[in-house]
């Protein structure tokens, strides 16, 4: 009896458990599972246009003086006379006074040389009163001697013409005396060759000079150059022979934009560099006559040339270039079921994703980059920095720009 009790007690646990777990099946819990979402990356990019292109060429220079002049004493004498306008930075106009020298000296041995050539007239007049009694006596000579001997030949000694000849040189002579006293007189006052500004003086009223002792420097201010250096690959789109004369752009390392011409390409490559040479000028460099922004001398400058214009071109800023001639693409996709829209525009897809797109470049400069084949009107170029870049990954564009 016992023993039927204790089974009946096991068989009543047992029935117990099985009650409970059937309960614990039939309320648990069911796992809702959820859609992952997928994560964009927000990109900035530039809605493109195909179209011309300008193309530019920038190149750097100095400016220089096209004009530059050690000005030089060409006679020995102390300065007696400067300019006002002889001090640094002074401006000076064509054939103005700019140092006077003591000429004493040079107009007596100018005097001097007056005298010596009124002597040397002097003595070819009486020579040529000679010349006449020498004819005459030669005259009848001949008749006399054609009487008895016949026909006589009067030598040119008879007639004195070496005395002739020489009386001739002594009046040239003393001439060309009288001309270079004149020119040392006239070399005492020197004068501006071309309109100019002072860059150097070194000598003052008092002072000795002699013919080596520069006096003072000029340089021309009609107008101003630049050696602009240019990539050799980039002087053929240039077409100078076509274009010379052309204007182009010029800015200063201060901010002052000029405006100025080509003249020609130099024939040598810079030793430095290796770079092409071609040579601007720059008309009224200090704005004297247009009242333009001053140049200054030795400043440097931006040189902007204008090399035609491409056809069918796309133009994307440089930092959106990638490696291997290639840019980021952000190609609208239709959304996938279970991915949220994401809405910026009602005339825009939703959601993007990445194209990396090799491109055919025609042309580069510092700041665009020039593509004329891999891309399509209105398509949009991704401008941002994508850390990680993945063909296909998803986008969204938080900043679109149209291309000018």
């Amino acid at each position: 009896m016992k023993n039927k009790k204790t089974i009946l007690m096991v068989a009543g646990i047992f029935a117990a458990m099985l009650v409970v777990s059937w309960f614990f099946m039939a309320t648990k819990p069911v796992s809702m599972r959820k859609q992952a979402q997928t994560t964009r990356f927000a990109v900035n990019v530039l809605e493109v246009s195909l179209g011309e292109a300008p193309v530019q060429i920038r190149a750097l220079g100095t400016i220089r003086p096209s004009q530059e002049t050690n000005v030089n004493a060409r006679v020995s004498s102390q300065v007696e006379f400067l300019s006002e306008n002889s001090d640094i930075g002074s401006i000076v106009k064509k054939g103005e006074l700019l140092v006077k020298l003591d000429d004493d000296t040079y107009l007596n041995t100018l005097q001097l040389r007056k005298s010596d050539l009124a002597k040397a007239k002097a003595a070819y007049e009486l020579e040529m009163g000679q010349q006449s009694v020498a004819k005459a006596e030669a005259e009848q000579l001949k008749q006399l001697s054609s009487s008895f001997i016949g026909e006589v030949i009067i030598s040119d000694l008879a007639l004195r013409a070496p005395q002739l000849a020489q009386a001739k040189a002594d009046v040239e002579a003393a001439q060309v005396a009288v001309k270079m006293a004149q020119l040392d007189v006239d070399y005492t006052k020197i004068t501006a060759p071309y309109n100019a500004m002072v860059t150097e003086r070194n000598v003052s009223v008092g002072s000795l000079t002699n013919t080596q002792d520069s006096l003072m420097t000029l340089v021309g201010i009609d107008e101003y150059r630049i050696e602009a250096a240019v990539a050799i690959d980039k002087l053929t789109s240039l077409n100078l022979k076509k274009n010379v004369n052309s204007k182009v752009q010029i800015t200063t390392s201060t901010g002052v934009v000029r405006e100025g011409r080509i003249v020609r390409q130099v024939a040598s490559l810079d030793s430095t560099t290796r770079m092409g040479r071609i040579l601007i000028t720059i008309p009224d460099p200090l704005g004297i006559k247009n009242n333009e922004p001053a140049l200054i001398l030795g400043d440097h400058a931006e040189v902007i040339f204008k090399a035609g214009t491409l056809e069918n071109t796309v133009v994307v800023p440089r930092r959106a270039l990638q490696p291997n001639d290639s840019v980021f693409v952000a190609v609208p996709v239709e959304p996938q079921e279970g991915e949220e829209d994401i809405v910026l525009d009602e005339n825009l897809p939703a959601q993007y994703v990445l194209d990396i797109r090799e491109v055919d470049i025609a042309w580069k400069d510092l700041d665009n980059v020039y593509i004329r084949g891999g891309l399509e009107d209105s398509e949009y170029v991704v401008t941002s920095v994508i850390p990680s870049p993945i063909q296909g990954m998803p986008l969204t564009l938080s900043n679109i720009i149209k291309s000018s």
